[in-house]
């Protein structure tokens, strides 16, 4: 077995500084101390070609990090002061995970034991394409396997991740790859706090140990080496799952994290399967810890490289009497199959033949797909809460999620009538009902021509509405006297079925979907109709609506400023202070948070803004023609019936109007449906749909014209959120089983 190092991974660091540089020669220094590898099997290892890092990385960032011209704010979010030893440090890094899946990937006649190799550094899967962070500059494990995919070494690679935080850069560097399967077990509340959507995606709660790990590590490792059957694995033994991190939140012991790496070893050994390995984080305060944690993974790689291939000896390992208990030593499989299991992994697939889509992996299944003809088959659906709805959905998931649903209802794609509305109590409230049918878009490039039943709907990008179908309805209610009683004026329920069996899936609280996929469509309509150098808001209204659209709109621009206004000056002082609070809470560095004040009339706080939002219940115009001033983009989502406007209809009449849907629009938008009756326009006022839009229809034409998104909300949308957020929790083990 060799090992490749470098003197350079021991970058000199400001005093304090947190992150355990001297855990390198630590490790060197045991290895060799404790014979754990021989001293001739030690390889320098070469810095990486620039050109095999543009593989990966954007050529101006890898300049940027060449020459120490990065912003400081991406140098700040590297974590490390720039210097050349840096750059030589971060190239050497990546070159000795290269040189380590080359080493794995020679045919050796004769050989016995695993093909595994190891970098004592690396592990760096917080680098994206174009910046750095959490102490990663390049992604060595994507540069790797990239540059074994263009030389033809290889056709596929897996990345196995137990790093305690999510390989988010790897993830996102993959995500439209499907020769490269990611999977990443990790905390569910640690950095990175925005995730990415890895192909399968682990997560633990603060405090799991060592039993819960590895039980769902044997869950989920046997059917991905088996059904994408890579031809090399990447393994980041993260030591940061470890009881004593001060980053990591999970309570693993120094003798579970060895008994991880020996059933990852085990698991390839059986299947023939190099692996490189690298060592991955671990910020123990007890440095020494670190380097025991890292020391025995490389034990346990050497003692398998020894070991010849046959099923005795695999089962033999894990069922060794320092392997931890969790480890079922009767089957690899074993776990799958248990009544305890919570897989995203259709137990089926394991034992089918080959396959090379990732995206069917890791797709749950119903039972009732499979059952036989005449069988009865109980139905079991999921059960979430509006936080566990919260806990799952991100809301730049819903901003992708959302343009990719617009999308489809625009090319027809979905299936679902104008709402239905009854009256309740007079005109004092409402109750809607929204069903959705999502077809399935078998052609998508990005997902070949799998069936619905095998393509990944959860990737959170452009494409999954497009990707899988799915079918559902929201039940919706507004009741303008709740909020006397201390509840929401809108409430809803959102119910998914299966859209092959017509089974119930799963059961939602569906006013947070509400609130947030409103805002996310509003997002959407922004990055495509705005100008691209809008930076000031204004909001009339200072409820949900208000706190999501800023929240979702200083996701797709950089908003230096916010106005607020509102009847009720109590309502929007304490909207500006829930701001600030939440500000301070959850800022993530992607640039200045937004200046929020209260405004105390309605028109002081449109001049001037480049971006409008009205969310109101008002069924009069609250904004005049002559407040907006040109280029501005108006986003309206209140005033959702034939009788009600929110607009001044000469601003509707000179402006371009967007809507979510034009059949909608024609028949319940009261800014829209009385326009026409007064004869200011016509039905061909309507410029577009938003998802036409996205789909390439001609948007904004200028920077002076005045651009109007007219938002009444569509099932497609609520079917689609909901959608997401089931699959989500799925993964992530959240919400309740339940049998009907």
């Amino acid at each position: 077995m060799k090992a490749f190092y470098s003197d350079t991974f021991v970058l000199p660091l400001p005093e304090h500084h947190r992150f355990p540089m001297t855990k390198y020669r630590l490790l060197r220094e045991r290895l060799i101390a404790e014979r754990i590898i021989d001293a001739d099997d030690l390889r320098v290892a070469d810095p990486v070609a620039w050109d095999d890092l543009r593989l990966v990385h954007d050529a101006g960032y890898v300049d940027a990090v060449a020459n120490g011209t990065l912003p400081a704010d991406m140098q700040r979010r590297i974590g490390f002061p720039w210097s050349p030893m840096m750059v030589e440090r971060s190239r050497r890094s990546v070159g000795a995970t290269l040189a380590a899946a080359r080493e794995v990937c020679r045919d050796e006649p004769g050989a016995v034991g695993l093909r595994v190799s190891a970098n004592l550094a690396g592990g760096t899967h917080h680098a994206f394409r174009d910046r750095g962070e959490g102490y990663c500059v390049f992604n060595d494990v994507a540069v790797a396997a990239s540059a074994l995919l263009r030389d033809g070494e290889i056709a596929r690679a897996a990345v196995i991740d137990c790093d305690v935080h999510q390989g988010n850069g790897t993830a996102a560097i993959f995500r439209d790859d499907p020769r490269v399967f990611t999977f990443s077990l990790h905390g569910a509340n640690n950095f990175p706090f925005r995730k990415e959507t890895s192909d399968l995606d682990v997560t633990f709660e603060d405090g799991a140990g060592d039993d819960e790990y590895l039980a769902a590590l044997e869950q989920h490792l046997p059917p991905v080496l088996d059904r994408f059957q890579p031809d090399i694995v990447f393994y980041l033994a993260g030591a940061d799952p470890y009881e004593g991190d001060r980053l990591g939140r999970l309570e693993l012991t120094i003798d579970g994290l060895r008994t991880r790496d020996r059933f990852v070893f085990n698991a390839c050994c059986g299947r023939s399967l190099p692996v490189a390995v690298v060592m991955s984080g671990g910020y123990a305060p007890d440095v020494d810890a670190i380097v025991t944690i890292h020391a025995n993974t490389i034990r346990e790689a050497a003692a398998f490289a020894r070991s010849a291939v046959n099923s005795q000896s695999a089962h033999s390992a894990i069922n060794s009497p320092s392997a931890h208990s969790a480890i079922n030593p009767q089957s690899a499989h074993s776990a799958i199959s248990s009544q305890s299991a919570h897989s995203a992994i259709n137990p089926q697939s394991a034992f089918n033949p080959p396959i090379t889509n990732k995206s069917a992996i890791r797709n749950p299944q119903s039972a009732m797909r499979n059952a036989p003809i005449g069988a009865t088959v109980s139905v079991c659906f999921r059960l979430l809460t509006e936080d566990d709805v919260k806990r799952v959905l991100t809301m730049d998931d819903l901003i992708d999620a959302m343009s990719g649903a617009l999308r489809s209802f625009s090319t027809g794609q979905v299936a679902q009538p104008v709402r239905t509305v009854i009256s309740v109590k007079g005109d004092e409230a409402f109750f809607g009902l929204m069903p959705a049918y999502v077809r399935a878009d078998t052609g998508d490039a990005n997902f070949g021509a799998a069936g619905p039943a095998d393509i990944r709907a959860d990737r959170g990008d452009a494409n999954y509405s497009a990707a899988a179908a799915s079918l559902g309805a929201k039940l919706v209610t507004v009741f303008g006297g709740n909020i006397a009683r201390g509840l929401h004026s809108h409430l809803a329920s959102i119910v998914l079925l299966d859209p092959d069996t017509g089974a119930l899936r799963a059961l939602l609280d569906g006013r947070y979907i509400t609130e947030a996929r409103t805002a996310a469509v509003s997002a959407v309509s922004s990055r495509l109709l705005a100008r691209k150098t809008a930076q000031s808001l204004a909001i009339i209204g200072s409820g949900v609506q208000a706190r999501s659209h800023l929240e979702a709109l200083s996701r797709v621009h950089n908003i230096r400023y916010a106005a607020v206004w509102s009847p009720n000056k109590a309502h929007r002082d304490q909207f500006v202070a829930n701001c600030t609070r939440d500000a301070a809470a959850t800022h993530d560095g992607r640039g200045a948070r937004p200046d929020v004040k209260a405004v105390d009339h309605a028109g002081e706080c449109i001049v001037g803004a480049d971006l409008i939002v009205l969310a109101t219940s008002s069924p009069a115009p609250v904004l005049e023609n002559g407040w907006v001033k040109p280029g501005a983009h108006v986003m309206s989502v209140g005033a959702c019936r034939p009788n009600q406007r929110e607009m001044d209809p000469a601003l509707v009449a000179r402006a371009r109007l967007f809507v979510d849907s034009r059949a909608a629009a024609l028949v319940e938008s009261g800014d829209v449906v009385l326009g026409i009756q007064e004869g200011r326009f016509g039905p061909d006022h309507i410029v577009a749909e938003v998802g036409e839009v996205v789909n390439g229809a001609e948007g904004r034409r200028s920077d002076g014209e005045i651009t109007i998104f007219k938002s009444l909300g569509l099932a497609v949308e609520d079917v689609t959120a909901a959608d997401l957020a089931y699959r989500r929790a799925v993964e992530r083990r959240i919400g309740q089983e339940l049998e009907l």
